[in-house]
């Protein structure tokens, strides 16, 4: 794995919507931020109007399983024209916040052991605008699967299985409305396959931000 591919998969912070017996009801991803001396956390909106608590995962363990930290407190943006009463919501959120240390844990299938990698605060000054000549790349967890507690070895606790994704390749088009608008390379794919990315960081390939992902439209992003 290349530095950006590593970069870009270790700044994506999955983000979970739980509900108050801390199930999962929804999924999606952020990232966190260090812009000139203010740390933060961003995200999309979409991502943080569910009734829920929002919660990242810091780390995970076969025993003791999930340790989250709740996140709340985000800001947001409308635009419009207030005299004619027609605000829109940008689908955009933020919130002051130091990094948290969390850790990305996968199974290596080769080695058939457990690996932990430190997740990654970005630092940009965020002048970077997209280009034609560029290439970008994102990822996330998708498609997730809820294992109910009679499921689970122990029975103690609800299991989630998500599938990790990484995309890279895509190419600037233009500006459509409020976003900025990337084309995969890939075949045309359903939007179950991305949904739980929104929010996650698209970088280039040196590692600029530049957007992050919001939705899919026609194999566009």
């Amino acid at each position: 794995m290349d530095e950006i591919a590593k970069k870009r998969i270790l700044s994506s912070i999955p983000l979970k919507v739980v509900n108050d017996e801390r199930i999962p009801i929804s999924c999606g991803s952020g990232c966190f931020l260090k812009y000139k001396n203010n740390d933060l956390f961003l995200t999309v909106w979409h991502n943080i109007k569910h009734e829920g608590k929002l919660v990242i995962e810091i780390d995970f363990d076969l025993q003791n399983g999930a340790k989250c930290a709740e996140l709340d407190g985000f800001g947001h943006y409308a635009i419009g024209n207030i005299t004619k009463d027609k605000m829109y919501d940008v689908d955009f959120a933020y919130r002051h916040l130091k990094f948290i240390p969390c850790k990305r844990t996968y199974t290596d299938q080769i080695l058939m052991k457990e690996i932990k990698e430190n997740r990654i605060q970005l630092i940009d000054d965020l002048n970077t605008e997209p280009s034609a000549d560029e290439e970008y790349g994102f990822a996330g967890y998708v498609m997730p699967k809820l294992f109910p507690k009679e499921s689970m070895p122990d029975g103690k606790f609800v299991g989630i299985e998500s599938t990790n994704v990484y995309h890279h390749g895509l190419k600037f088009v233009g500006y459509k409305d409020n976003f900025i608008v990337f084309k995969l390379p890939e075949e045309q794919m359903s939007h179950s396959y991305f949904k739980g990315t929104s929010g996650a960081p698209i970088l280039d390939s040196k590692g600029n931000l530049v957007a992050l992902v919001v939705q899919g439209d026609n194999n566009e992003y």
